[in-house]
């Protein structure tokens, strides 16, 4: 494929990611050629960088960034600034609730900013990857904005797919769901319900306390969990038959260190999916809130709330949200 004289080459994967690359360089200024199409780097602007004479000739010739401004584009500028800038909008955007206490809080500790603010990403992979791929994103767009400005329009059919999607919160290879408990989960999950309950408000703990199973081991009761790399249960949900067609949702939990990152949400879709397997028609909870983290991305048909509970109807949730099973690892 040609690129003509003077014009912005392309932007596919490789390319962006030349690009990105470049910025993040402090050692060197970045430049596309626009006659290659290719990033070169110099340490400053009078250098001199050896190219390619034509874009189909074979012959190197050495030239000066300064002098040949028509050919050799600066790319977009990545420094301190923008470093601070990108990481107090991820502070933002972040939901974990205390990883944003704790970025928050080095970010306004003075000097050694980036260093504390990657010591605290360390203590977390999950946090670490989420931040890596906010980053990588937040630049793409940067050089996506930048190229619409140089050139006014730009052909993007050769950018791969995955550059211009938001990835998913969670992780999912991070963690293992599954249905089959053992005695061990069981008391587990009962320790992680006794910490969220000792939070809870005064009314809200009147309120879960005549729910029986806060208590009591019940054999009958059903679970799905979420379990992480060190086999530590993360999260739950405890459910119960109540007749052919329905089941209830009791009580639910994300331990406070994963919240956030969107457990919760893959949890319930198995639950759903594996309801719908067992040939359940309906869920109902008695928690008219149940569903509002669910209302951006389902219709209200799927469910349906009055003041003390709400229902979910089973076989529309597994044909209208798309499925998280494809995950599993």
């Amino acid at each position: 494929m040609d690129i003509e004289n003077n014009k912005l080459p392309p932007l596919n994967s490789y390319l962006l990611k030349n690009i990105i690359f470049s910025m993040e360089n402090q050692e060197t200024m970045g430049f596309l050629d626009l006659i290659s199409g290719e990033v070169v780097e110099v340490s400053n602007i009078h250098d001199t960088v050896v190219v390619k004479k034509s874009y189909n000739s074979k012959e190197l010739v050495s030239l000066s960034i300064n002098k040949n401004k028509d050919r050799f584009l600066a790319l977009p500028t990545w420094g301190s600034i923008e470093g601070f800038k990108i990481r107090e909008q991820f502070i933002k955007d972040i939901k974990n609730p205390i990883y944003k206490k704790a970025l928050n809080h080095v970010f306004h500790t003075g000097r050694g900013v980036f260093r504390k603010f990657k010591e605290v990403l360390k203590e977390n992979p999950i946090i670490e990857r989420q931040w890596l791929e906010y980053k990588s994103k937040y630049m793409q767009a940067i050089v996506i904005n930048w190229y619409q400005e140089c050139e006014g329009y730009m052909n993007l059919t050769n950018l791969d797919p995955e550059a211009e999607e938001l990835p998913n919160d969670l992780l999912i290879s991070d963690f293992k769901f599954t249905n089959k408990v053992s005695v061990d989960d069981i008391f587990e999950v009962n320790e992680i319900k006794k910490t969220l309950h000792s939070k809870l408000s005064d009314i809200e703990k009147i309120l879960v306390e005549r729910r029986p199973s806060i208590n009591n081991l019940n054999n009958n009761i059903n679970y799905f969990i979420a379990i992480n790399l060190e086999d530590e249960i993360v999260a739950y949900i405890e459910w119960d038959k109540i007749n052919e067609d329905i089941i209830e949702v009791i009580s639910y939990g994300v331990i406070e260190e994963y919240r956030g990152l969107g457990i919760f949400s893959l949890l319930f879709d198995k639950l759903m999916r594996q309801a719908m397997r067992e040939k359940f028609k309906k869920l109902i909870i008695f928690n008219p809130k149940f569903m509002q983290n669910f209302n951006d991305f389902i219709g209200n048909s799927i469910f349906s709330c009055n003041y003390s509970y709400s229902i979910v109807d089973i076989l529309k949730w597994n044909q209208e949200v798309e499925s998280t099973e494809i995950m599993d690892v």
